[in-house]
């Protein structure tokens, strides 16, 4: 089983993501594209949500992608569209809103502090929280299961470098 990685490090392949973390991470993946790129990606991120009947998730997650973009205290890797690997930073986005579907919200801070530091980790995590619940009341749950074996691993004492925003990698 994957353990949460460092940023930039590959994870595990897209193609054995449940179908649900699937459509997640193409919502997030396009969301980024279109804020750092001034592109006009919120189409492809509403079509993407709507496929899985999940269009009123497309405010939330758009929120979420600008506030990890204003909050990151350090650069946070989100690969474009097409990249066959996720990315440290997508597992723990990914993670934290699984931990709030399955009920262990209490883990999310934890996740997240890597991603925004401690002084934005609760605002983002309010963020995350409606998310979660959104795509949950429209049946799009993430898997939880190797979540819950692996939050002993999350470190959230990681030093804080300066602050950056989100990267998209291209491939």
């Amino acid at each position: 089983m994957p353990a949460l990685h460092e940023a930039g490090t590959r994870t595990r392949p897209v193609i054995e993501l449940h179908d649900s973390e699937s459509v997640v991470l193409r919502a997030l993946r396009a969301a980024t594209h279109g804020l750092l790129n001034n592109s006009p990606m919120f189409d492809v991120m509403h079509d993407i949500l709507a496929g899985a009947g999940a269009d009123p998730a497309v405010g939330p997650v758009d929120t979420l992608v600008g506030a990890v973009h204003c909050a990151a205290h350090r650069l946070v890797v989100v690969n474009c569209m097409h990249c066959p690997f996720l990315t440290g930073d997508e597992e723990r986005l990914l993670a934290a809103i699984a931990c709030h579907q399955a009920g262990i919200g209490a883990a999310t801070e934890a996740i997240l502090t890597p991603l925004v530091g401690p002084g934005h980790a609760a605002a983002v995590d309010l963020l995350v929280r409606h998310v979660a619940f959104t795509l949950a009341a429209c049946d799009v749950v993430l898997p939880a299961t190797w979540w819950r074996l692996q939050l002993r691993h999350v470190d959230s004492s990681i030093p804080a470098p300066a602050l950056a925003p989100l990267r998209l990698t291209r491939h």
